[in-house]
């Protein structure tokens, strides 16, 4: 039944990246909104792994077939969303102690923003979406 729901994979990193901008000041709070989602998206993403059964498809809005977005997920795109889970719950882990970039004001928006890039490439189904997925992960990576 949740398997029906994989748009989460992308909407959770959608989620904390915008909490992120309005807690901007708050350093504490990004800490805490990055750990906590991202360790969900890591469980959410681990339970669609092993729960997984048969592909399924969802056609983003009312658009016809040729323009609208369509999501797929098939064992490879569970698996991807599972290493992806996991290294963003590590990736905020390791984050925690603040040494060096991870005191800049923008840093945990760009974070969350560069996993939901992540998240959508492995979804998406129509090519050029995946190229502007791939552009906008290349674009953060560089920040």
């Amino acid at each position: 039944m949740i398997d029906k729901f994989f748009f989460l994979a992308i909407f959770l990193p959608l989620l904390a990246s915008a909490l992120c901008l309005f807690y901007r000041g708050s350093l504490k709070q990004e800490r805490l909104i990055t750990l906590s989602l991202s360790f969900i998206y890591m469980v959410f993403s681990l339970y669609l792994l092993v729960t997984f059964q048969t592909p399924q498809e969802i056609a983003v809005g009312n658009w016809p077939a040729g323009i609208g977005i369509k999501l797929k997920l098939d064992m490879l795109s569970a698996l991807m969303l599972a290493v992806i889970g996991i290294i963003y719950f590590t990736g905020a882990l390791y984050s925690i102690p603040g040494k060096t970039i991870e005191n800049h004001r923008n840093y945990f928006f760009l974070y969350h923003s560069l996993f939901l890039c992540l998240a959508k490439a492995f979804v998406i189904q129509h090519l050029f979406k995946l190229f502007v997925c791939c552009e906008v992960t290349f674009m953060i990576s560089y920040v």
